[in-house]
């Protein structure tokens, strides 16, 4: 099952797409796939993502970022607060899908040092081929 998810009501500015969420349910995964720009704020991407979570009862997360045009400190505090919530509640939280800069980039963000990252959604699944 798929589905889409709005996270912003409006542009973000300087002509770059809103972001959005998609959801797909997998037998004992959830795979969220953010899509589009810049994050508008952390707070709703979090928030977003945390009640999609909770409505689907999972305790596996992906967070697939193979769509996201750019990497700023606003997605890095999500993914941090986001592992950070996942945890908490007894799951387990990867992303997947940076590569070149965008991975150097998320990787010098300390809030999101907390969630590992893997080249695709197989390896996260499996746990092998951490990145970071």
């Amino acid at each position: 099952m798929t589905t889409q998810t709005e996270v912003t009501p409006a542009q973000t500015g300087r002509g770059r797409q809103r972001p959005s969420i998609e959801v797909e349910r997998g037998p004992d995964w959830l795979f969220v796939r953010v899509t589009g720009g810049a994050v508008a704020g952390q707070g709703e991407l979090t928030s977003s993502v945390w009640e999609t979570i909770r409505e689907h009862g999972a305790s596996r997360v992906v967070l697939e970022l193979d769509h996201v045009d750019a990497i700023d400190e606003a997605l890095g505090g999500a993914i941090g607060e986001l592992g950070t919530r996942v945890r908490d509640a007894g799951g387990l939280i990867r992303i997947c899908g940076l590569s070149g800069t965008r991975l150097s980039r998320l990787r010098g963000m300390a809030a999101a040092a907390n969630v590992p990252h893997f080249e695709t959604r197989s390896d996260a699944v499996g746990g092998r081929g951490q990145g970071s």
